[in-house]
């Protein structure tokens, strides 16, 4: 406020309206650090949230326990997406419209992973050689994907539609 007043070199509309402001956020008294509230100190960071446990039944994709399955579906379609060549882009695509239901047998097939044997079924379908099959059961395993979701892609192979 010094420096703002006319006999200090300040403008005189400067300092009026420099009174104005302080006068109606400060209703005329002065702000001092008794005023404010002390800063909360620093707690600990919150532990990391646990990594689901993944469960490793026999001929089947590790699969965490328990899943989410349609984050898994999500997951396997920004796969396709972005990180994978076709064809297992295109296989990942055929997920489009695989969502949750709790009915049985398929709500227990969304929560185990995918066998080896569908997985195998998908690669004949589509044509893969040993080398790609192996590729693709990587990719799989990475997403990973679900007991229902290899259903899913096999009808839609064995449907026609890819």
């Amino acid at each position: 406020m010094a420096r703002l007043h006319p006999d200090a070199s300040g403008s005189h509309e400067a300092f009026i309206f420099s009174q104005a402001v302080r006068d109606k956020i400060c209703s005329g008294r002065v702000i001092t650090a008794e005023h404010y509230p002390p800063r909360p100190e620093p707690g600990p960071e919150p532990p990391p949230k646990p990594r689901p446990k993944m469960v490793h039944e026999e001929g089947r994709v590790p699969f965490p326990d328990p899943a989410d399955f349609e984050a898994l579906t999500a997951q396997a379609l920004g796969t396709a997406a972005f990180d994978v060549p076709p064809p297992y882009a295109d296989l990942l695509r055929l997920l489009a419209g695989c969502e949750s239901v709790d009915y049985e047998p398929l709500r227990g097939q969304q929560q185990r992973g995918a066998t080896y044997k569908q997985l195998a079924a998908i690669a004949h379908q589509v044509g893969l050689d040993a080398a790609r099959r192996v590729e693709w059961y990587r990719i799989v395993e990475s997403v990973p994907l679900s007991c229902r979701h290899a259903g899913h892609i096999l009808s839609h192979l064995k449907r026609g539609r890819s």
